[in-house]
């Protein structure tokens, strides 16, 4: 994977904020690129790449966690200011409990991929990205059972939505609510997480400071 060199803007302290956000796939990218577009007015710098998929990093029995943590390395020493890493829970629950006896868990290789990785943020949305989008319109500490449950609750407010389509706009609106829930939730004692909204809050503060 081709990351953006941005070493060079170290050496000027007046260029704007850069951020790398690794994220599981289609519907992630197409709704951080809307925001971006949307919201960050030209004043951050934020690539996104959707190739590093936790599926095929943490539940492979190869080694793959190791080749996660050299592209994350890459992309921290790449200059940017901050790199994230965000999952989706739900199948790699699934995939721990149909991990072989003697084999290590995906759980686990999370485990050490945290501890190898010092200036990448890791984030968890559990079981799956569509809980954020649920947030925008209720606050929950349900632990779903899977992505599925997720979407039927999901459609109960927005019975149009599909994977892979651009929402951002149809969403923007309730943007406010969405990560006062998640902030929320975070501080529950429940398996449900949308920490996606660490990245979202944290570019609005830079965007409007």
């Amino acid at each position: 994977m081709k990351i953006m060199n941005n070493r060079k803007r170290k050496q000027n302290k007046n260029l704007k904020p850069s951020y790398c956000v690794f994220v599981e796939g289609k519907t992630e990218k197409t709704y951080l690129k809307e925001f971006k577009c949307y919201e960050l007015n030209n004043k951050i710098n934020m690539d996104i790449y959707s190739q590093l998929k936790s599926c095929d990093v943490l539940c492979s029995n190869k080694n793959s966690v190791d080749d996660v943590i050299k592209t994350l390395r890459e992309a921290e020493q790449k200059g940017y200011d901050k790199v994230f890493y965000v999952f989706d829970k739900d199948v790699l629950l699934a995939q721990d409990n149909n991990t072989p006896k003697g084999k290590q868990k995906p759980s686990e290789k999370l485990k050490v991929m945290k501890e190898k990785l010092e200036n990448t943020t890791i984030l968890e949305n559990s079981p799956c990205f569509e809980l954020w989008l649920l947030l925008h319109f209720i606050f929950t500490t349900r632990s779903f059972n899977n992505c599925d449950d997720v979407m039927n609750e999901l459609k109960k407010y927005d019975n149009s939505y599909k994977k892979g389509n651009a929402i951002y706009q149809e969403y923007m609106d309730k943007l406010g609510f969405a990560i006062k829930n998640a902030e929320k939730l975070d501080r529950e004692e429940t398996e449900s997480k949308a920490q996606i909204y660490k990245i979202i809050k944290e570019l609005l503060i830079k965007t409007n400071s």
